[in-house]
């Protein structure tokens, strides 16, 4: 059982190599609370242009030159799709899982279980891309420089077409800054986290630029406290969805970049100007605790040392080692039921207190692969004992009994299993520097099938958030 396993680990570390230039060199994000446009123009806001428009899309671009900065931004071409076609382009490129590949996915989704992050782990795969195809309203190919937009039955006003095209073109933007040197992102791509990190850059920045032009092509106001109340309710509705959602790991990272991100960049241009939103990437924010925390809070990370995880329990072999991030360490630290804004305030404000973490999923080699029991160890690093003493406490009321929970000075242990004797006595290896281990686990590959793209996705159910914040305005 031992060689098959290693062949696993084998491949998951020759496919992050082979994936990495395509899919970890381009953004895959979700955008919530918009809606697209591909038709109509009847009772259009002052200012507002039709996209389809040549001098329109013309206009759009101008501004966001005036409002971010950098070269010149070209238009790049347009197509309109329908969900069937989305769906059958996806079909067509999907490659279908080796067996290897399987293995990885499904005891990576049944470690998320273990942290109560999916409810299955088909939503590691399949979960993923069955939301993107219901969800998704547009997204722009860094490889092909196209805009994709799917046609949808509902409708919305030019003036919401006009900010979803601003958004795109502000990804298209970007992508020339790459083309031109700029910001290279070097780096970004090492963990689950940094991935997430580097999302909050290219969605939070959209995110601003686009209500900058729309407020500029309506002669209205996008003002710093517009932007304030915008990205507090926009974040407590994604919060709450979090809370309701069977698979908040899939929402965390499809979602929370928005309002993040873009509260976090909103307070740099109003504190610095629109040049200081394309500086903030270099050099990166390279954490997502860091972007919750907001501007001028950024820290570097602690890393813990393969000596800090529990010693491998006997029988198993570590699979998979990630860093998971202050987003997703949010979402642990709901109990299930609670979405009222003062307990999802509370779980927040520990998060944000996140330093480092370290996940690893283990397998019972000696059990044959289909039914070989998994374990997780998870350990996280706050920047103070009291912070690390409010995240234990979180900790023992949202796992209860499924699993074992221990703090040790700024650090917190959770130890997770299927087969609760495997952590029975937790040993730990000596952290003198001649005694480490090198760790035979790898880091999870993208999720095949799913396209490496900026994505924009339309409202969820539970988000009450629009992009018009216009009532918000003086």
């Amino acid at each position: 059982m031992r060689g098959t396993t290693t062949q696993l680990t084998r491949w998951a570390s020759s496919t992050l190599r082979r994936d990495a230039g395509r899919r970890l060199g381009l953004l895959l994000s979700a955008l919530t609370g918009i809606a697209v446009v591909v038709a109509g123009c009847a009772d259009e806001a002052p200012g507002a242009c039709d996209p389809r428009e040549l001098a329109c899309r013309e206009l759009i671009a101008a501004e966001i030159l005036r409002v971010r900065g950098g070269p010149p931004v070209t238009l790049p071409p347009v197509e309109v799709v329908t969900e069937d076609e989305l769906r059958a382009r996806l079909e067509q490129d999907a490659v279908s899982l080796t067996p290897e590949e399987a293995a990885l996915f499904e005891k990576w989704g049944r470690g998320l279980m273990l942290l109560r992050l999916v409810s299955s782990p088909d939503a590691v795969t399949r979960g993923s891309i069955d939301d993107f195809v219901m969800s998704v309203w547009g997204y722009y190919d860094r490889e092909t420089g196209q805009i994709t937009l799917i046609e949808r039955p509902q409708s919305a006003d030019p003036d919401t077409a006009t900010w979803l095209f601003a958004h795109e073109l502000t990804h298209h933007a970007q992508a020339l800054d790459l083309q031109a040197g700029f910001a290279t992102q070097a780096g970004l791509n090492g963990s689950i986290d940094t991935q997430d990190a580097l999302s909050h850059h290219s969605e939070g920045e959209a995110v601003v630029v686009s209500e900058l032009v729309r407020a500029e092509l309506r002669g209205s106001r996008f003002g710093f406290e517009d932007a304030r109340t915008y990205f507090a309710r926009w974040l407590l509705a994604t919060q709450q969805e979090v809370a309701d959602s069977r698979d908040p790991y899939l929402v965390v990272r499809a979602r929370m970049k928005y309002p993040v991100g873009g509260a976090y960049l909103s307070e740099v241009r109003f504190d610095h100007g629109n040049d200081a939103l394309r500086t903030q990437w270099v050099p990166p924010v390279s954490t997502t605790a860091s972007w919750m925390r907001g501007y001028e809070a950024v820290e570097e990370v602690e890393a813990l040392e393969d000596c800090e995880l529990p010693i491998t329990p006997t029988s198993y072999m570590g699979i998979v080692d990630e860093r998971l991030g202050g987003e997703l360490l949010f979402a642990m630290l709901i109990p299930e039921g609670v979405r009222d804004e003062a307990s999802l305030a509370r779980s927040w404000a520990a998060a944000t207190h996140w330093r480092s973490d370290h996940v690893r999923v283990f397998v019972d080699v000696t059990v044959p692969p289909a039914s070989a029991p998994v374990a997780v160890a998870y350990r996280v690093r706050l920047d103070s004992e009291d912070a690390a003493a409010e995240v234990e406490a979180l900790f023992d009321d949202s796992l209860g009994n499924a699993g074992t929970v221990s703090r040790m000075a700024r650090d917190v242990l959770v130890l997770l299993a299927e087969d609760p004797a495997v952590w029975s006595s937790p040993a730990f290896p000596s952290c003198d520097q001649t005694l480490r281990r090198a760790s035979s686990a790898t880091r999870m590959p993208p999720v095949p099938g799913l396209p490496a793209v900026d994505v924009t996705w339309r409202p969820s159910a539970s988000s009450s958030v629009s992009p018009d914040v216009s009532s918000a305005a003086e």
